[in-house]
């Protein structure tokens, strides 16, 4: 399922993640490229990753009134639009010269919140005035100087990740006592269901707005987010759903 609003500003713009990194492809040197779609060793890990949303299918459900939905979760305390981050991913400014706060202010426009990177091209200042209010998130990389990373809490703070194979066991563990965010592989708004479903409290993407920033910056991130958020919304719908609470293994069948 591929959503996205078509205007003037969009309608010269991919639509599916594929053709956003076809694009990227085509825009960007091989190094700032191969830094966005490259994983560690061998990448069996990056393949198996988005290999495992396939093995899932949500079961559709059409006879039920889904006329009311919401995306709204509620984490930490702080009540979020959906149950979508933008994953920390450093030196932006390599995918497009405006890195970071491209990013922030079309995350800040989309309700969406963005998770920081230590190593990111702007500061955590010109970040957090770019998002104004809105939610963000640090990702705090631990240094052995714990002056360095004192000043660094009490400038942010941070969250938690895992993968969707070893998903089920971490939330039968944690027991509901702590949030699960998960960050591998996530491509559509379908896969953001099959990850709620199966124990995330919320989703984190990094590969696909990277894309989009290459491409066409603020509004590539823009147009990337509103796809996925519109893929959402209909994935829940189709599910017979009508909020991220009722999403649970029920409507999965494992292929």
């Amino acid at each position: 399922m591929l959503f996205t609003r078509v205007n003037k500003d969009t309608q010269a713009l991919p639509i599916s993640i594929e053709d956003w990194e076809q694009k990227a492809r085509e825009l960007l040197p091989d190094g700032p490229f191969d830094y966005i779609v490259g994983g560690s060793g061998a990448e069996e890990t990056l393949v198996a990753n988005r290999s495992a949303f396939s093995k899932w299918a949500i079961v559709p459900r059409m006879l039920r009134d889904v006329s009311q939905r919401s995306l709204r979760i509620e984490l930490f305390g702080q009540q979020l639009m959906a149950p979508l981050f933008l994953a920390p991913v450093g030196m932006q400014a390599i995918a497009h010269p405006d890195g970071e706060l491209a990013t922030a202010r079309a995350a800040a426009a989309a309700g969406v919140p963005m998770v920081v990177s230590t190593i990111s091209a702007h500061t955590l200042e010109q970040i957090a005035e770019t998002m104004d209010d809105a939610p963000r998130w640090f990702q705090l990389y631990w240094s052995n100087d714990r002056e360095v990373c004192a000043s660094m809490v009490k400038r942010a703070e941070a969250g938690a990740i895992s993968t969707l194979d070893t998903l089920p066991a971490i939330t039968e563990a944690v027991d509901g006592r702590i949030p699960v965010l998960l960050d591998s592989g996530i491509r559509t708004g379908a896969d953001v269901v099959k990850a709620i479903a199966l124990g995330a409290s919320a989703v984190m993407i990094g590969r696909p707005f990277m894309f989009g920033l290459a491409v066409a910056g603020e509004k590539g991130v823009a147009s990337v987010l509103d796809t996925l958020l519109n893929e959402l919304d209909v994935s829940v719908a189709l599910s017979g759903s009508n909020s991220v609470a009722d999403l649970n293994r029920s409507i999965l069948v494992r292929l």
